[in-house]
């Protein structure tokens, strides 16, 4: 369809008086959304511990957690906590 069949009838003004009335949204990356942490307790084995760094390093669980959901991406089409 060319523009001139276009319907704005619907469409009201953009006149300054209206465009004072917006407010501007940041873009929806700018937001960071941080899923409910839950407490669980799981038997994992000693070597994927040792891999993730158990012991040695802080973060082992976030390391954990963070392939989790990277596989859970990969599986779940679309998915996104």
């Amino acid at each position: 369809m060319d523009d001139k069949r276009l319907d704005f009838s619907d469409i009201p003004e953009l006149t300054p008086d209206y465009l004072r009335t917006l407010k501007r949204v940041p873009p929806r990356e700018f937001y960071k959304v941080t899923p409910i942490k839950e407490s669980c307790h799981i038997m994992l084995d000693k070597d994927v511990l040792d891999f993730f760094g158990k012991g040695k390093v802080k973060g082992y669980q976030t390391r954990i957690n963070e392939a989790l959901r990277e596989y859970m991406s990969e599986h779940l089409d679309g998915y996104h906590a």
